[in-house]
């Protein structure tokens, strides 16, 4: 069970992941026209980015386009739908490029939820997100997932929790402090190694919006470094 502290405007303000490869014209149109909408959307090139991404943040909604290289489009699926909760369970919409009829039928065997041909207009666009994104009562931000406690607990013990609840927030506290002094003068590495550990100790935890903002940090380091 997951606790919710907020919640989001009706099917705005949703947090989007976006894979269409190396289709650059494609990923600007539906990025603008997104964020347009008021929508936070990731941009992911290839399969393997797009499933890292998908185990370090929870979607309301991923699009991904046919032909992703490194994974393609069925195995990046497939991928997404073994991630444990609800991780495992985000809406898919596939764009296809190919013949639709066949293109079809291999992403709704790999666990996909709709398959649209491309390239997705407007208004094909702001049908999807009418019916695919939830309300905001059906879908709260999610603070921290108690049933990933409940397994350290069990991985653990009763009375050992309370010891490492304490160490975990004395480490947190630390790494945050660590990273704001990294800021200025700014030193992308070790903030990258330091957002990398924040988010693995807040995935142990089920500090599921922590380990969403530590990862989001990675990446944009990572990205600004290549």
């Amino acid at each position: 069970m997951e606790v919710a502290i907020a919640s989001r405007p009706s099917r705005r303000g949703a947090r989007i992941l976006l894979a269409l490869g190396e289709n650059a014209t494609e990923t600007r149109g539906l990025l603008a026209m997104l964020e347009d909408r008021g929508h936070h959307v990731d941009t992911m090139a290839n399969g393997p980015a797009a499933v890292e991404a998908a185990k370090n943040c929870i979607y309301q909604l991923v699009i991904m386009a046919t032909g992703l290289q490194e994974l393609d489009t069925t195995q990046t699926s497939g991928a997404i739908r073994e991630l444990p909760g609800d991780r495992g369970r985000m809406p898919i919409i596939a764009i296809t490029s190919g013949h639709q009829a066949d293109c079809e039928e291999a992403c709704l065997a790999a666990g996909m939820d709709v398959c649209l041909a491309g390239p997705l207009g407007r208004q094909p666009l702001l049908e999807v997100l009418d019916q695919w994104l939830p309300d905001a009562a059906a879908a709260p931000q999610a603070t921290l997932d108690n049933r990933q406690l409940e397994q350290l607990e069990r991985d653990t013990s009763v009375a050992a929790m309370p010891r490492l609840l304490a160490a975990f927030r004395r480490e947190t506290a630390r790494r945050v402090g660590a990273i704001n002094r990294l800021l200025s003068p700014l030193d992308l590495e070790t903030l990258q190694r330091e957002a990398h550990s924040l988010k693995s100790g807040a995935a142990t935890f089920g500090a599921t919006s922590l380990q969403q903002l530590a990862w989001r940090l990675e990446l944009a380091c990572r990205c600004t470094r290549s």
